[in-house]
């Protein structure tokens, strides 16, 4: 049955008025009357006297019965409208683990205060990422590959670049350099993507270096070793710099640019399609604004 049908009937029988119930619901009498017809219809029984010449209304047994029923409803409906807008208003998205320190939280932040959206957020491998998000497991990922996966939508968003780092106690402006500077068995290695590993072993060959790690997280337990250094994307310098001095040297062969993409369900859901659009407006704004929207995006 309608919502409309039900509140109504509970209007009518808190004014036992037609006239007051059209003018609080901005309604015609004819429309109010149309409704209260309609309902008992659908129900199959009288729920209101109708007397010419009478003001009030005056509801049957079953009318004063079905009016728990009608208020229960509305109040129920009420709890339904609130869900609806918070799952309309909520969604999960997972990033791979070298954009979860800064990029991706500042979106969130962003898209947190601006819209009052609620989000899940997780750590995902591209791989898994495109699946879950073909599934509707997730609504959005930031993922590092480009991938052509049925009913997913591929969009480039980030365009990083690399500097080489080295803690320092008294750092000056970055320095323009060469590898050549670089001690290879002291490199903190991080494998950004395949094209950063061809670039590297091109340059040092495999396995020539002080450590592997997998995350900015981990490095920084090892950058601190008298003479390491590391190559990190430059979107990644504040979380490095948060806990210690880095000097920073801008390379004059760096590794190829790294593109990062955001990927959503070509086909996303009704009710959550407003957060999911909203969310991928900010994201190409705040790309856009801090310089790192890949070219021709």
């Amino acid at each position: 049955m309608d919502h409309d049908l039900f509140e109504t009937y509970v209007v009518l029988c808190e004014t036992g008025s037609i006239t007051k119930t059209a003018d609080l619901l901005y309604k015609t009498q004819p429309a109010i009357s149309a409704r209260i017809q309609q309902l008992e219809n659908e129900l199959g029984c009288t729920l209101v006297h109708r007397e010419k010449g009478k003001k009030s209304i005056i509801l049957t047994p079953r009318g004063e019965a079905f009016l728990k029923t009608a208020q229960k409803f509305i109040e129920l409906y009420g709890e339904i409208d609130e869900t609806r807008f918070f799952l309309s208003n909520s969604i999960t998205i997972s990033t791979i683990g070298s954009l979860s320190a800064t990029l991706v939280p500042d979106i969130c932040n962003r898209v947190i205060s601006r819209h009052h959206t609620k989000m899940s957020l997780l750590v995902y491998q591209s791989i898994e990422a495109y699946q879950m998000v073909a599934n509707k497991q997730l609504d959005l990922a930031f993922v590092s590959t480009s991938s052509e996966v049925p009913g997913v939508d591929c969009d480039a968003l980030f365009r990083l670049d690399y500097v080489v780092v080295q803690a320092c106690e008294q750092p000056g402006p970055p320095i323009h350099t060469t590898l050549d500077r670089f001690d290879p068995k002291a490199e903190i290695y991080q494998r950004w993507n395949p094209a950063f590993d061809t670039w590297h072993n091109s340059r040092f060959g495999t396995r020539n270096y002080l450590i592997h790690v997998d995350s900015c997280n981990v490095m920084k337990q090892f950058l601190q070793q008298p003479g390491s250094w590391a190559i990190v994307q430059r979107s990644n310098l504040p979380e490095l710099t948060r806990e210690f001095p880095v000097q920073i040297y801008e390379l004059l062969d760096p590794p190829p640019t790294r593109i990062c993409y955001l990927i959503s369900s070509a086909f996303p859901d009704h009710l959550n399609a407003l957060a999911i659009r909203h969310f991928k407006e900010e994201a190409y704004a705040y790309s856009k604004e801090n310089g790192l929207l890949p070219s021709g995006v």
